[in-house]
């Protein structure tokens, strides 16, 4: 049995998911195009469309454990880029990034504007 939970989902699309803290915002992008780490304004992008990552097809033999992920969400909600910041195994890893690609979110907002943000999400796996 695998059970895949996603950390830094705020949504009603998974209990698991729905039951953890928001994600965290590392860096925001302003209207100018730059990029800035001070964050402490920015309101949270909420996920409106959420896919658990599948397990991988040889997930008999996989060790359960934590996939750290840092997340592109652009002005519109659309994830735009994925980094794996912490990797449990190639597979696992992919099939996190093809997951989090497919997620949506009602974007950030700073000032009452939409921005992009980088954001940190965790996926969790457990094999039993």
């Amino acid at each position: 049995m695998v059970i895949c939970t996603v950390l830094g989902c705020s949504s009603g699309t998974s209990q698991a998911a729905a039951a953890r803290p928001a994600s965290r915002v590392l860096a925001y992008q302003g209207a100018d195009g730059t990029w800035h780490d001070q964050t402490s304004d920015v309101v949270l992008p909420v996920i409106t469309y959420h896919v658990d990552p599948a397990p991988p097809p040889r997930h008999r033999d996989a060790t359960s454990g934590e996939i750290g992920l840092k997340v592109l969400v652009s002005t519109t909600g659309i994830v735009e880029d994925v980094v794996v910041l912490k990797s449990l195994s190639g597979p696992m890893d992919q099939e996190a990034i093809k997951a989090a690609k497919q997620w949506r979110y009602r974007p950030a907002i700073l000032a009452g504007q939409p921005v992009a943000v980088w954001l940190t999400i965790t996926v969790r796996y457990q094999f039993s």
